[in-house]
């Protein structure tokens, strides 16, 4: 007995033993910390963004309309510039001179038509020779206005409003009719020329509305309207040249700086938004993680407009969910969650309107 005692108490006691087994551990599986954001409706725009450089409309070269030697330069690149202001004065010696003997030459032809009226009013001279001096008349008064032309030549002007864009003009050098001696820019009609793929052109129109944005212009936005489209497809590139007016009334943008272009294809007020770090595409579909008291369910949405911040959700989430922003790597459907409240926000009520930088329209085009 004694022997039996000791042998099972030493049995049940050795740790070691083949009988001894650990308990089941009863404490719960942690929770992983997420973030929510809840889904609320709000105001989508779908756009299209093409990156193109900004144009003036009106792109003016100055000529000269006298051959002659310049003796003033009177207007530098960068200067805004009236319609009719001069730019640059020639030589008008010659021409001065010449306008000068035209007023001479009309005075004494007038001053001759006037003593030979007199004559032919009293039958002294014939009518032929009264006619005569009137064609004289009406010669010397031509050749002034030509001389008052060429004398007005003498001053190169601007022939509409806008800003010198380059200047290609010295003192000291000799111009004629053919050498360019300024261009400048209306900056009153900015433009901005993108190529639409054909596919694309049932979604734009004119005075569609566009927004305009520049790298160069950081926060600084502006509206635009097509004000045309090219009927034709390049059939080359498969695009459709199509012009956006700016609309510019701060005067920021100038010719020849970058630009991106949206245009704004469609427009979904009370849609359902969730960001775009919600969605975990899964096989090219998109689903997102709905808190359920502690729990997460991983479900299947279709979605609908997109822009660089947002997404429209159709179907798979209601208003009000709660849906994982933060986190969501690893996470597995039914997994035991837990909310910090400093990762919750709400979706704002506007989706964001920035365009995106897009090589192709397949994000870009508005869906049903």
């Amino acid at each position: 007995m004694g022997a039996c005692s000791k042998g099972g108490g030493g049995a049940g006691n050795n740790p070691g033993g083949p009988a001894a087994k650990k308990p089941p551990d009863p404490s719960p599986q942690p929770s992983v910390p997420v973030g929510v954001v809840l889904a609320a409706p709000g105001t989508i725009i779908s756009t299209m963004t093409f990156n193109t450089t900004v144009e003036s409309e009106r792109n003016v070269v100055v000529y000269p309309q006298a051959s002659g030697l310049v003796e003033a330069v009177m207007a530098e690149e960068g200067d805004r510039v009236a319609a009719g202001q001069v730019l640059v004065q020639l030589d008008d010696d010659d021409a001065r001179i010449a306008y000068e003997r035209a007023q001479v030459e009309l005075r004494k032809l007038r001053g001759d038509s006037l003593r030979t009226g007199e004559l032919f009013r009293k039958e002294l001279v014939s009518r032929e020779a009264y006619e005569s001096v009137l064609y004289q008349v009406d010669r010397a008064r031509l050749t002034l206005e030509e001389a008052i032309l060429g004398l007005q030549r003498t001053k190169i002007r601007a022939p509409v409003a806008g800003i010198i864009s380059e200047r290609k003009v010295e003192v000291g050098n000799r111009v004629s009719p053919g050498s360019d001696v300024y261009k400048l820019v209306t900056m009153d009609d900015l433009i901005a020329q993108i190529y639409v793929p054909g596919r694309t052109r049932q979604y734009i129109r004119v005075s569609q509305e566009a927004r305009i944005t520049s790298d160069m212009l950081p926060g600084y936005e502006i509206e635009g309207v097509i004000e045309r489209i090219n009927p034709v497809v390049d059939p080359q590139s498969g695009t459709v040249k199509v012009t956006v007016q700016l609309q510019d009334r701060e005067r920021k943008f100038t010719p020849g700086m970058f630009a991106n272009v949206a245009l704004i294809t469609d427009q979904r007020s009370d849609a359902l938004l969730l960001p775009k770090e919600a969605i975990v595409y899964d096989d090219g579909r998109p689903f997102a993680f709905v808190v359920k008291d502690t729990v997460v369910r991983r479900v299947l949405l279709e979605l609908g407009l997109t822009n660089p911040r947002q997404v429209q959700v159709l179907s798979g989430a209601s208003q009000g969910d709660s849906v994982v922003i933060v986190g969501q790597e690893g996470l597995r459907d039914g997994a035991k969650v837990r909310v910090v409240a400093d990762a919750f926000r709400p979706v704002p009520k506007e989706a964001a309107t920035d365009s995106t930088k897009a090589d192709s329209t397949k994000a870009a085009t508005p869906s049903a």
